[in-house]
């Protein structure tokens, strides 16, 4: 099935169904799809807030994706796991090879648009480059204000909020990007008193790890600290903060 016809599948079922700027929700490879949903002139404007999971198609241009599943050699159990199960598979394996076109499923900002989008990444991701897409999308609300604002002056729109999930609890902080893109701090794990204390008499950073708010527009980041592609599903407390994101936006959306 071509691209072009499966996003006429698509809009047949949302049609037939009348729904109306419904959630799109997708984990690793699925987030083609909701690429070339997003992508689709005629699609594009009937599909509501976003919710992307352990993504694949962000930054796909990069090397990381296509070496990982393709070309490594695998040392890591988890690793072995990958490449028997998935790289190896006959049915993706052709599909990758002779069916895939890189270039044609990479999910920019700008496919975004102006709609509000939750994108969930694991820290040690085995297939994914997740610290370069976090910091790729810590501009996003900045360019979007500066285009509705015509000047790229108000940092305070450029804000991003992430939640951060490890096995010492769970927390909340807000990212300031730079110019060049990059987040103005590293989250690498719950920072220490003294260090929220100097970022936020720089005014660098805000962060209050006993709140929990997702602000349900613009781009929220849930960052799981301890976890690799996937492992976000195992349990319940780990599978709630996008459960709530979810039911949220389905209020947004109807």
């Amino acid at each position: 099935m071509t691209k072009d016809e499966m996003c006429n599948k698509i809009q047949v079922i949302l049609k037939y169904h009348e729904f109306d700027k419904p959630v799109l929700v997708s984990h690793s490879y699925r987030t083609l799809i909701s690429t070339q949903l997003l992508k689709s002139p005629k699609l594009a404007n009937q599909i509501g807030p976003v919710v992307l999971i352990d993504p694949i198609s962000i930054l796909l241009h990069l090397l990381d994706v296509a070496y990982n599943f393709t070309h490594r050699k695998p040392q890591r159990a988890n690793e072995h796991q990958l490449y028997y199960f998935g790289s190896m598979d006959m049915g993706v394996s052709h599909s990758l090879s002779r069916c895939f076109f890189w270039s044609e499923n990479v999910l920019w900002k700008q496919d975004i648009g102006e709609r509000a989008i939750t994108v969930s990444l694991a820290e040690r991701d085995l297939i994914v480059n997740t610290k370069a897409v976090r910091n790729y999308l810590a501009t996003y609300d900045e360019e979007t204000a500066a285009r509705k604002e015509g000047s790229a002056s108000d940092t305070t729109s450029g804000d991003i909020h992430m939640e951060v999930i490890s096995e010492n609890g769970v927390g909340s902080t807000t990212l300031h990007p730079r110019s060049n893109g990059n987040a103005n701090t590293d989250i690498s794990g719950p920072p220490s008193s003294k260090t929220v204390d100097k970022n936020v008499s720089n005014g660098r950073l805000r962060v209050g790890w006993q709140d929990r708010k997702w602000r349900g527009k613009g781009v929220d980041l849930i960052w799981f600290r301890t976890l690799d592609h996937a492992q976000l599903f195992d349990k319940a407390e780990t599978r709630k903060p996008l459960v709530e994101a979810i039911y949220q936006y389905s209020f947004q959306s109807y």
